[in-house]
């Protein structure tokens, strides 16, 4: 029998796809100051006046039990009516809303709003739930999938309720709780605004009831955001 030599197989190598390089005036672009404050002329805009300024990062604290979840619920379907939150605070345009919630089960959200919805007489304001709690944006697949989620839908307004339950990163670990809030921060665009809830630490020994307590965990939360509102009862 004759043998037949096999001729070896070449493989060619993909090629690497080209990586696009800005220069470094585009990267990190330099204007003066009278380029700056030519340019910045206008009043912020607020999206809802005198409390959550467009385009930012807004912490609501408070202990268990204060409202802090009535409250965000309140703020979705004023933003998303166009109408005063609370029939007092403007609102500067109706907006898409997403309510990413997952300090509580899906049954007590429903039952929350559907107060808020017949008390406000809102006739199912049209606010969009995130209809899963299993999201951990420590897992950077997962993160990446609900930004992509989030950006896809071009929401206006996207608030979470709560931040201890968005990530099972350590909440006093500054690094740690530093990725979470610089991902929070990534969603915020000149439109887009992201409101979230978080708790207050427990009083010490000897502090009163009337003591104002500061946002629990790692100092990189309150230091990430552009404001924070408190929530007393």
């Amino acid at each position: 029998m004759n043998s037949v030599a096999e001729a070896p197989v070449e493989v060619a190598e993909a090629s690497p796809k080209p990586t696009l390089v800005l220069p470094d005036s585009q990267l990190f672009p330099v204007i003066s100051d009278r380029n700056l404050m030519d340019r910045e002329t206008g009043e912020p805009v607020m999206l809802i006046d005198g409390i959550i300024e467009e385009g930012t990062l807004t912490m609501v604290s408070g202990t268990w039990g204060a409202g802090k979840t009535a409250l965000l619920l309140s703020i979705a379907i004023a933003a998303k009516q166009g109408k005063p939150l609370a029939g007092q605070f403007a609102v500067s345009r109706a907006s898409s809303v997403l309510f990413v919630g997952l300090d509580a089960s899906p049954y007590q959200y429903a039952k929350q709003y559907r107060r808020l919805d017949a008390g406000l007489e809102a006739g199912a304001a049209g606010v969009d739930f995130l209809d899963s709690r299993a999201v951990d944006i420590a897992n950077e697949a997962n993160a990446a999938r609900l930004k992509r989620t989030i950006e896809r839908a071009s929401y206006d307004l996207v608030v979470f309720d709560t931040l201890n339950a968005l990530s099972s990163y350590a909440e006093n670990d500054n690094t740690e709780m530093g990725k979470v809030m610089r991902w929070l921060g990534s969603l915020c665009t000149k439109r887009r605004t992201v409101v979230f809830t978080h708790h207050t630490g427990k009083p010490g020994i000897g502090d009163s009831k009337r003591d104002r307590y500061a946002s629990r965990g790692a100092s990189a939360i309150p230091a990430s955001c552009d404001a924070e509102w408190r929530v007393e009862l």
